[in-house]
């Protein structure tokens, strides 16, 4: 006779990568929320996440730091100077 094993019952197990453990809250007014079940809900918000890109440490807003720094190249304080384009 052979022997018979059990399948798994349930859903199977997801990487750490796909699993979906966090909730994000956001507080918005009655009209946006009827706008964002519209547009897809969640599964348009993790498309939008995914196609998003991480800001790098240059993209960061500029400061004016006065006289010790060169003037801005970038464009971001086209009046000021900024330390990252020195």
């Amino acid at each position: 006779m052979a022997t018979m094993t059990a399948k798994p019952r349930g859903r199977p197990t997801l990487p750490d990568s796909e699993r979906r453990s966090y909730t994000v809250r956001v507080r918005v007014t009655a009209a946006e929320e009827a706008k964002y079940r519209a547009i897809g809900g969640d599964a348009w918000f993790r498309k939008s996440l995914k196609r998003a890109k991480t800001p790098r440490k240059f993209d960061l807003p500029h400061y004016p730091i006065g006289e010790i720094a060169g003037p801005c190249l970038c464009g971001n304080l086209p009046n000021g100077y900024c330390l990252q384009c020195t």
